[in-house]
């Protein structure tokens, strides 16, 4: 049986990029990149997610394109070819 304590409440947010700390415009981000370590890393189980504006993600995946094998961009290529 659930008994409600207190009933919940709509949630409020501000969504505002991390890199500038600039308030979205519509209210969210256009760009969401989330990072999530798995088992085996010294950050096993964390997690991040950044909101980012659209030309601050675009420089992000450009920076990561430059990093990345050709097999792998190859493999994002639906991605890293808008960038």
């Amino acid at each position: 049986m659930k008994k409600v304590l207190k009933p919940s409440r709509k949630e409020e947010a501000t969504y505002y990029s991390d890199f500038h700390g600039k308030v979205f415009d519509l209210g969210i981000p256009p760009i969401v990149i989330q990072i999530c370590c798995n088992y085996g890393s010294s950050l096993d189980g964390e997690y991040s997610e950044l909101h980012l504006t659209e030309e601050e993600g675009k420089e992000l995946l450009r920076y990561l394109k430059d990093k990345l094998t050709p097999e792998s961009r190859a493999a994002n290529k639906h991605i890293f070819d808008k960038v």
